[in-house]
């Protein structure tokens, strides 16, 4: 009854899976080399999401139809994933509206990318492009994240 070929093949396909769970849950929360250790201390921390909350309140009035240039200035590597984390939040929060960080066409996977880019468009082509909002963000001498954000009219 269950010694049948079909059914060994179906509990060694099951005991596969489960021993590779078992070994990615324990690379990501007890080794501490990967992604989900991150996410777990991060979320440990009482201020975790105010960094997205101040992102969303930038956008929150962002009118329909209109997208936002995203500036980021000053900035070293070393904060590659802080860059990261506002780009891909910004662009999250606006969808599917869009977030101009550089020239259409150009790839954007990492923060280092966005850190490589120095993209100022002109008003011509920020009409066209319908962005209606510019916001930059700097770090400051001291290491201090700023902000700040412009409306402009469209043409």
């Amino acid at each position: 009854m269950f010694a049948t070929r079909q059914n060994l093949v179906r509990l060694f396909l099951i005991a596969a899976v489960g021993v590779c769970l078992a070994r990615n849950c324990y690379l990501d929360f007890i080794a501490g080399n990967s992604f989900g250790r991150e996410l777990m201390e991060s979320l440990r921390k009482a201020d975790a999401f105010q960094e997205l909350r101040t992102i969303d309140r930038i956008y929150s009035d962002l009118p329909s139809g209109e997208n936002a240039l995203l500036q980021i200035k000053d900035f070293g590597a070393v904060n590659e994933r802080l860059v990261e984390q506002i780009y891909y939040r910004s662009c999250y929060f606006v969808y599917p509206r869009r977030i101009f960080v550089a020239a259409p066409g150009k790839i954007i996977n990492r923060g280092t990318d966005i850190l490589a880019v120095d993209f100022s468009p002109d008003s011509d082509w920020l009409d066209r492009h319908r962005v209606g909002r510019i916001v930059s963000f700097a770090q400051e001498k001291d290491g201090r994240i700023g902000f700040h954000f412009a409306e402009r009219t469209l043409r």
